[in-house]
């Protein structure tokens, strides 16, 4: 269930309030205050999302050469230290709005936009909170389907070897002729299983291979990358909107200990809404006190 937008625009600061809170928590770090003050003012005038990736940035990691796909987004607080989140678009549970990191746009400005884009809301951004990398969850899904078929080949191929050796010592004991009414059945019935299995787990491996081969080469970014790189701005809203791009999302308050547990499974975002808690800057009431 979500909030409606008169009930948010209850909670929005003055303009003139977010610009204390921004200039209070950027403590010694005001060469940025100008120009993330400036955000208030980007009314986007687009009434619609930017789509497609065709600008969207990213990096090659120089260790390990993985793509790495750079997104920014905002963690929005109103009056009374309240967390916004926004429904997902393709899924049924709440986060922080946040969207890819464009070409032609500096950092702050994509975090802005993304968030006026999916929760329809504007203000004063805070100090930028620490980056967070982490892996999506179909490379996570795909890495660790690849090691469960990995471990059943290499389990496979164990027994394998263990059988070969069985049915190497039941030929032994028969050459000696040592043999036993035991020895036999087993060399025989093992025999024919190493002869049934074997192919069957080659062909098994060359079919994992040649899908990995494939999954490799892809030339397009989007399809390439594994990992993302978050930056996200705490934003003091000044402005709700009731009719925004992505308006078929829903919007809802919590406070920051609500909003830690319920993301608890997300960890990109429950470590940026730990760092908020730690640094205070949700603490709007006694910020605003502590500056007047």
């Amino acid at each position: 269930q979500g909030f409606s937008s008169e009930d948010l625009v209850k909670l929005a600061f003055k303009e003139e309030e977010a610009k204390a809170l921004a200039n209070l928590n950027m403590g010694n770090n005001q060469a940025n205050v100008t120009s993330l003050q400036h955000s208030s003012r980007i009314m986007v005038s687009a009434r619609e999302s930017r789509q497609g990736r065709e600008m969207q940035r990213y990096e090659r990691d120089s260790n390990t050469n993985q793509m790495i796909r750079l997104v920014t987004g905002c963690v929005p607080i109103l009056k009374g230290g309240n967390i916004m989140f926004v429904t997902a678009s393709r899924k049924s549970e709440w986060i922080l709005p946040k969207g890819g990191w464009e070409k032609d746009e500096e950092m702050w400005k994509s975090a802005t936009r993304e968030t006026h884009e999916e929760a329809g809301v504007l203000g004063i951004l805070g100090p930028k909170l620490t980056e967070i990398e982490y892996e999506t969850r179909k490379a996570k899904k795909r890495r660790l389907e690849q090691e469960e078929h990995k471990q059943k080949n290499e389990s496979s191929l164990t027994d394998t070897s263990d059988v070969e050796q069985v049915s190497l010592s039941s030929m032994a004991n028969q050459n000696s002729g040592t043999t036993t009414p035991e020895a036999k059945t087993v060399g025989a019935v093992l025999t024919e299983e190493v002869i049934n299995r074997i192919p069957n787990e080659s062909a098994s491996t060359r079919a994992s291979d040649e899908t990995c081969s494939v999954a490799s080469i892809r030339s397009d970014a989007s399809q390439q990358y594994s990992l993302v790189r978050l930056s996200l701005y705490p934003l003091y809203v000044t402005s709700v909107e009731s009719s925004w791009p992505e308006s078929g999302r829903l919007r809802k308050l919590v406070n920051i200990d609500e909003a830690l547990r319920m993301m608890e499974q997300r960890t990109e975002f429950y470590k940026s809404l730990l760092e908020v808690k730690e640094k205070g800057l949700h603490l709007v009431r006694e910020a605003s006190q502590t500056e007047k």
